[in-house]
C-alpha cells in the first residue's frame, strides 16, 4: 500500500490551491463559497460530467471569464441546493444568460 505524505498530497493539489486563493484573494470570492465552488468543479471532473483537469484549464484563463465560471457553478449549486418550496423568481437568471 502507498503511503500519501503532505507534500505529495500539496504537490497534487498545487493548482487546486492556486485556484482556491485567486478566487479568495484576487476575485474577492468568500472562502467558503470558494470552497464550495471547487468541490463542485472536482466532483464534476469525478463524475466525469466535465473535462479530465476542469480546475487547470478554469485557472488557465482571465480573472474575468474565471469569475463568469464561478457564478455558474454557484448557479448551478443554488438549484442543486434550494429547497423544493423556494419561488423560482427567487432563483434569479443564469449569469451566462445575463449578457444574451
Amino acid at each position: 500500500m502507498t503511503t500519501i505524505n503532505v507534500d505529495n498530497l500539496m504537490s497534487f493539489h498545487a493548482i487546486d490551491i492556486s485556484l482556491y486563493l485567486c478566487l479568495i484573494h484576487r476575485l474577492g470570492t468568500p472562502p467558503d463559497s470558494a470552497k464550495r465552488t471547487l468541490a463542485f468543479w472536482l466532483q464534476l471532473e469525478h463524475v466525469g460530467l466535465a473535462r479530465d483537469n476542469l480546475t487547470s484549464h478554469i485557472s488557465s484563463r482571465p480573472d474575468p471569464v474565471v469569475a463568469h465560471f464561478v457564478a455558474e457553478a454557484e448557479s448551478c449549486i443554488n438549484v442543486i441546493t434550494r429547497d423544493d418550496n423556494d419561488d423560482e423568481e427567487e432563483m434569479g437568471s443564469i449569469p451566462s444568460r445575463l449578457h444574451l
